[in-house]
């Protein structure tokens, strides 16, 4: 697995994506969650899809539920 030190985040705002929509924030355990924030900072329009977080959230319960 390739770890980037670039954010996602960083990616978007390099190739000037003006609108981003996406459905669930990421809990701390995967980035340290201020993308959102970041983005809208920079101008760009930030739209979360919350009717879709659950099934967004889903393929991820398993590194949620650790203790």
């Amino acid at each position: 697995m390739a770890i980037s030190a670039v954010t996602c985040t960083q990616h978007i705002l390099n190739e000037g994506i003006p609108r981003i929509v996406y459905a669930w924030r990421e809990p701390s355990t995967f980035v340290d969650c201020v993308g959102a924030e970041t983005l809208e900072a920079a101008g760009r329009t930030v739209i979360q899809l919350a009717d879709l977080s659950e099934a967004a959230r889903a393929p991820n319960m398993h590194l949620l539920d650790r203790p």
